[in-house]
């Protein structure tokens, strides 16, 4: 990291590495980093909407673990979701569940 290679994304547990801009560039691959960083949000969107389908309803935590994000990213998305209509908000606080379908 000190080197400008690498950049860390996410915090505690959740924290995940991948090669820096300036690396990517000097490879030729400027669109790569591009393609690494910008498809996260798009994925985690995705892997929350099938987790939720596939088990019929998905918590905060499970959000957080599946996408290997902080508890403040996870409501975001979860927020996001919520307010595009992807997913249903049902209950307040820690018994809070996301369901596909109201």
């Amino acid at each position: 990291m000190e080197a400008g290679l690498i950049e860390a994304h996410g915090m505690t547990r959740a924290r995940v590495y991948m090669l820096s801009a300036r690396v990517y560039a000097e490879t030729g691959d400027r669109s790569g980093y591009v393609r690494q960083v910008g498809f996260d949000a798009i994925q985690q969107e995705q892997m929350i909407i099938k987790f939720a389908e596939a088990h019929g309803q998905i918590t905060r935590r499970e959000a957080m673990e599946s996408c290997q994000i902080d508890p403040n990213k996870a409501k975001r998305l979860l927020k996001t979701l919520v307010s595009h209509g992807k997913i249903f908000m049902h209950g307040l606080r820690k018994n809070t569940v996301y369901t596909r379908k109201p």
